[in-house]
């Protein structure tokens, strides 16, 4: 939808975060906490949230303010008088006085609560209900939701229409209608006809709908206000209306309300039927999102799914809570007034009679003291607010808001057939239906928007964006929408100062910038060391270097480790696992065939599968990369660059005449961009082109002498038509930016800004450009070709290094930790004394010998006393003791376990 008009806000400093952990500080002046009564009809979950939030962020806003507001809720059948009357009298629990009430009404209690008020002197600030315009009867009440007559009566004013239908069908619907007689009375400008037509039953409404349709002339236009209770019966209504066919060119319909936008007017779009709302929420100031972060993060006892959108009056009643507490603290900076306003004995506020609450029985009724003094504050106060700017007259009636206007119209966009921007679907002439990225985007800026319109195509003979002439005129498309002839322009347009001058420009949807286009070359020849490109030299030296790691670490281990010991002999442990034998163990796991030899200690294994694991990765790694290789063109570009183009005088370059391509060299301050085009005027004045479809082909059959600069987008779409050979090289040589101009001054120019953006932050703007240039383009995915296949470097294989390490690190742990365990198994499980000469002497003196010895038992004096676990032999003869490696080990000839001495 268009908005018409729309208003600026001045942020205050109400806007501050909302933290609810805050704490008072340490003031000269107590905290306040002022109650009001809030009053809420059923059903009214979003208002009493919506309260609960403005209360929570005005008492947080600043934590010096001594007054807070409290609120005490109160929950009702709007419609029952004697329940709200109750409410309002019976405001004494917990002993304390309302100093105003805040909530709903409606067309049958807003009077009564205003006669209270009155009579009572207690202000009641109102977020809904309906009050006479010239209703000046009572004082005590605030209406924050103010009346739409006067704008629907100067809407239909400034169209010119000369007579509508007013559809309601409530009582609130009857007073508004006597409200549009008195203001056409007292203004004689509004010299147009308003028909009333009660809608007792939906039933009989088709009748009403025909009968309102054939009072007017066959073509002449006619204007319904369609003004119900409910945003229900509005909906019914309007289905009604399609299915009656008035939802054609000629008719038209204003919505009652103030939030036209939560409206679905899908079935209205290509209908022809003028659709007109009007909005009181300021959703594009920064206030409303800050108010909406909030709204949106749910309590202990909410889901975040179930939290409902804000309304109207959710919003109204957060902008009464505002204007309320910010009365109540300019009081409290009055010296004047901050003693008779908060006077208070015990942290209650008492009457004039000593008594707390609200006494409707008393006589004389004793009204509110402290209440003429806030409403007078109320009056005066002006805050800015989620619904605008909130001020009232004294009369308690709201002045100075602004009612953005929202309209469901048609639009006219030009067309530029720039493929694949916008093409004809085939080839007759006038093209019946147009495709590409831009009618795609303009289908989503339509479903956001919600306009209608008609593409009108340009000349073929005219084929510029727009040009400023020597008079000051524009030409091309910038002409059109400077002269009105059209209201919006679809085109790869780029945004640049003095269009922007001239023109409105949405958000970009597209960012790019001027490109080289080049002949394809030949593909170049593998050379002979070619097998080593897939890894860098880094990473070359690097297995070279973990490749004798390994193998040096298996070689201690194997020396090391005493589980290796084995077959031992007099010579010592084996040499299964030698330097020679280790380095051919690791380099057959290299290559993955594997060798005949394999450890047998935990450590020795660690080492080995560390060394595998990494051969696994690298062989696999390496294999994948060398089919890149293998597979993936490496072009040799003579020229990747601007710089190398501006110094050779080989190959010739051109770009488009009277586009932004001319503008960005003519303007460049940049020594090689001057260069270049005074190169294109004076030494290739054959080398522009009309077209970027001109200087494609022309790079086709240069042969590789001639270079387009075109925009980068253009230069992927045609990089993607057959015969594929051409591509784009090089990094972009400026940065611009495409956006849909419109004429300035047009009603849906913010609307669209908003949503480009919306359409970009969804990813919609990607999904189209993956849809036109690569989805249907004919070449298939070229990006690979944009750069060469890069060897890997370490950085990209440094994992299965650190788990190489980390492996060899805990399998030299793993066979120290062996190595200590072994040792002290063997040292614990046999010590052998003995008594020669009478003296026990532990026979230790064979540790570490290599070399054969005997125990002979006629050397000894006495018996074997045998120790640890042998303590119960008595008797140890004919033991003998041999040495193999660096063993000693002593064998029983009686059955007695041999045993092992270190």
């Amino acid at each position: 939808m268009a908005k018409l008009c729309k208003f600026p806000l001045t942020k205050q400093s109400r806007t501050s975060e909302w933290r609810q952990d805050q704490v008072p500080g340490k003031s000269e002046l107590p905290l306040r906490a002022c109650p009001a009564c809030f009053i809420y009809g059923h059903n009214s979950v979003v208002t009493q949230r919506a309260a609960r939030h403005a209360v929570a962020i005005s008492n947080n806003v600043d934590i010096k303010e001594p007054v807070k507001i409290e609120e005490l809720p109160a929950v009702t059948t709007l419609s029952d008088g004697y329940n709200v009357s109750s409410i309002i009298c019976n405001q004494r629990s917990d002993n304390k006085t309302p100093f105003a009430f805040v909530g709903m009404t409606d067309i049958h209690s807003y009077e009564l609560v205003q006669s209270y008020s009155h009579r009572l002197h207690i202000p009641f600030i109102a977020t809904t209900g309906y009050r006479r315009c010239n209703d000046n009867r009572f004082r005590y009440d605030l209406l924050m939701n103010p009346s739409y007559i006067p704008a629907v009566l100067d809407f239909v004013q400034f169209y010119g229409w000369k007579q509508i239908f007013y559809l309601y069908n409530s009582g609130e619907g009857f007073v508004k209608l006597i409200d549009m007689y008195d203001l056409m009375a007292e203004n004689k400008k509004y010299n147009f006809k308003v028909i009333p037509k009660h809608i007792s039953d939906f039933n009989v409404s088709y009748d009403i709908l025909h009968e309102a349709d054939r009072m007017n002339e066959p073509c002449q236009e006619k204007i319904f206000f369609i003004d119900l209770k409910s945003k229900e019966d509005t909906n019914i209504i309007l289905r009604q209306i399609i299915e009656t066919g008035m939802n054609r060119v000629g008719y038209n319909y204003i919505i009652g309300g103030l939030e036209i936008d939560t409206y679905d007017l899908s079935l209205f779009y290509h209908g022809g039927a003028n659709i007109s709302g009007f909005k009181i929420i300021k959703d594009e100031e920064s206030l409303y999102h800050i108010f909406l972060e909030k709204w949106y993060i749910p309590n202990a006892q909410e889901d975040s799914r179930g939290i409902p959108p804000l309304t109207v009056e959710g919003v109204l009643i957060a902008d009464g809570i505002a204007l309320l507490t910010t009365s109540l603290q300019l009081l409290w900076n009055d010296t004047n007034t901050k003693e008779k306003m908060f006077q208070s004995r015990r942290c209650h506020f008492y009457n004039p009679d000593n008594t707390i609450g609200i006494r409707c029985d008393s006589n004389p009724l004793n009204p509110f003291s402290r209440g003429p003094m806030l409403m007078q504050k109320l009056k005066q106060t002006k805050v800015e607010g989620l619904s605008g700017h909130v001020s009232f007259n004294e009369f308690g009636q709201r002045t100075n808001y602004s009612l953005s206007v929202y309209s469901l119209r048609h639009r006219a966009p030009l067309k530029k057939g720039d493929k694949p921007f916008v093409m004809c679907k085939n080839t007759t002439e006038p093209c019946p239906q147009y495709e590409g990225f831009l009618i795609d985007l303009l289908a989503g800026l339509q479903e956001l928007v919600k306009f209608n319109y008609t593409i009108v195509p340009r000349p073929k003979n005219d084929s510029s964006y727009g040009k400023k002439n020597e008079s000051g005129g524009w030409t091309g498309l910038i002409g059109e929408l400077v002269n009105e002839h059209a209201d919006l322009a679809l085109a790869p347009m780029t945004i640049l100062e003095d269009r922007q001058k001239a023109v409105f420009f949405t958000k970009p949807f597209m960012k790019t910038g001027l490109s080289l286009m080049l002949k394809r070359p030949d593909k170049r020849k593998p050379g002979i060391f070619s097998f080593k490109d897939p890894l860098g030299m880094d990473v070359w030296i690097c297995i070279l270097f973990g490749f004798l790691s390994v193998s040096v670490i298996i070689f201690l281990i194997g020396r090391f480790s005493p589980y290796e010991w084995k077959h031992n002999s007099v010579d010592g442990p084996s040499e299964d696992f030698g330097f020679l034998n280790s380095c051919w163990s690791s380099l057959g796991a290299l290559m993955q065939q594997g060798s005949e030899i394999f450890p047998n200690s935990v450590s020795g294994r660690c080492a080995e599968s560390a060394w595998w694991f990494f051969t696994l990765i690298l062989i696999s790694s390496y294999t994948a990369n060398l089919a890149a290789f293998l597979t993936i063109e490496n072009l040799d570009f003579p020229i990747d660059s601007v710089d190398k183009l501006a110094k050779q005088s080989d190959v010739k370059y051109g770009i488009i005449r009277n586009g932004a391509s001319e503008a960005f060299f003519n303007n460049s301050p940049v020594t090689v961009h001057k260069r270049m085009r005074d190169d294109m005027i004076n030494l290739y004045p054959d080398v522009n082109v009309d077209n970027a479809k001109e200087g494609w082909e022309k790079v086709k059959d240069s042969k590789g002498k001639y270079a387009f600069i075109i925009e980068g987008a253009m230069n992927d779409y045609y990089n993607q038509r057959k015969p594929c050979t051409t591509v784009r090289v090089g990094n972009l040589i400026n940065h611009i930016t495409y956006g849909i101009a419109t004429r300035k001054g047009l009603a849906i120019n913010e609307e669209l800004n908003l949503a480009v953006l919306t359409l970009k932050e969804r990813g919609d703007i990607i999904k189209l450009k993956s849809k036109w240039w690569l989805q249907k383009g004919q070449c298939g995915d070229k990006s690979k070709d944009k750069s060469k296949t890069q060897p890997m470097s370490l950085s990209n294989v440094s994992g299965m290094f650190h788990i190489l390490i980390g492996g060899l690190v805990i399998a030299m742990v793993t066979a120290v930790i062996e190595y200590v365990i072994h040792g002290r198994q063997q040292k614990n499980k046999y010590t052998v004394t003995t008594k020669i000469n009478g003296t026990k002497k532990t026979n230790t003196e064979q540790k570490n010998n290599w070399r054969r010895a005997e125990v002979k038992t006629e050397d000894l004096l006495g018996e074997l006393e045998p120790l640890n676990s042998f303590q119960n032999t008595n008797e140890n003869r004919h033991y003998n003791t041999t040495s193999p490696a660096n063993l000693i080990t002593i064998n029983g000839a009686d059955g007695i376990p041999t045993g092992t001495l270190i």
